[in-house]
């Protein structure tokens, strides 16, 4: 889907009024790409993921198990993760406390320390329906 009508830079400035209504209507989405995963990372080591984008593609995954963490799982959130890397990529729920649930999240009803794992070429969808549980749908 292509962006309409013309995306705000940092700063304050005017908002175009179309962008922002298609942003609140589900299109226009934030993303990231460029992303570098932790080399041989785990859960408590992985590269954080910011909260704010929706559309990310992790561009360097130089061996098996290098690793991204999502941000908390809070209800209403979604992420599309891409696996742009040359090698399989882990992906952890948060290893911190979630101050919505005061617990860790978990993905697909995991424990916290599960990975979720994409193959590259991968992509996979975390949305959230209920704080501290994302769930995970990835392509074949």
């Amino acid at each position: 889907m292509a962006q309409i009508g013309t995306r705000p830079d940092r700063g304050f400035q005017l908002v175009d009024g179309e962008w922002l209504r298609q942003l609140a209507n589900g299109n226009n989405l934030s993303f990231a790409n460029g992303i570098t995963a932790k080399a041989s990372g785990n859960q408590t080591t992985a590269v954080v993921l910011s909260a704010n984008p929706n559309l990310i593609e992790v561009d360097t995954v130089a061996s098996t198990h290098d690793s991204v963490a999502l941000p908390f799982a809070a209800a209403g959130s979604v992420r599309m993760i891409f696996n742009n890397g040359a090698q399989s990529l882990d992906i952890w729920a948060s290893p911190n406390t979630n101050p919505l649930t005061g617990t860790t999240d978990v993905i697909n009803k995991t424990t916290n320390g599960t990975a979720y794992t994409i193959t590259t070429g991968q992509a996979v969808i975390f949305f959230c329906a209920k704080n501290g549980v994302w769930a995970a749908n990835k392509t074949a």
